[in-house]
């Protein structure tokens, strides 16, 4: 039989150095450094405050005061938070009530020349005018009461009915002026 070299340990090259074991004093070296490592990170652990947690009644002191104020606002409308649309000029509320008195007494006298008497109540003479309204003092006179915001007006069946019709007339042209725009 032959020798195999690969069995010999001449065939590997020389064998690697064996390891050294560390002495006793690197030893307590190497574990004291650690220690003092481990010690100087939980000192700055502790050195560093973490925010603790907040105390939870101020926090829903905020939320239901924020909630009950965005309730006011949203439902509440405060008259302060918007602009009112500004009234419309006196003449303007006088014509509307003087129109409507008109167009309702022409519905009374409509009725009255059709059946020979005047209405009991105000539907019976047809749709009842928005802003007037109609009285039957007795059996041949009435009175037709207007009222608006800041206007308020009283006709009674004898008098003269012109002076209403042009107000009415005064409306039509101005929406019609305002139409145009």
């Amino acid at each position: 039989m032959t020798a195999d070299r690969s069995d010999t340990p001449d065939a590997q090259g020389p064998e690697p150095p064996a390891p050294q074991l560390s002495s006793e004093v690197e030893r307590a070296t190497a574990v004291a450094s650690v220690l003092r490592y481990q010690e100087e990170h939980r000192r700055a652990r502790e050195s560093v405050k973490l925010p603790g947690t907040k105390p939870l009644f101020p926090q829903l002191a905020v939320l239901a005061l924020s909630t009950a104020v965005a309730v006011y606002l949203w439902f509440g409308s405060p008259g302060w938070l918007g602009h009112r649309p500004a009234l419309p000029p006196l003449e303007e509320e006088e014509a509307s009530v003087a129109a409507a008195i008109y167009l309702q007494a022409q519905q009374i006298e409509a009725y009255w020349a059709r059946n020979g008497r005047l209405p009991a109540f105000q539907e019976e003479a047809g749709l009842p005018v928005p802003g007037a309204r109609y009285v039957r003092i007795d059996s041949r006179t009435y009175r037709i009461e207007g009222q608006d915001r800041r206007v308020a007006m009283t006709y009674r069946s004898g008098e003269p009915l012109d002076s209403l019709g042009r107000s009415l007339e005064r409306i039509l042209e101005r929406s019609g002026r305002e139409e145009l725009r």
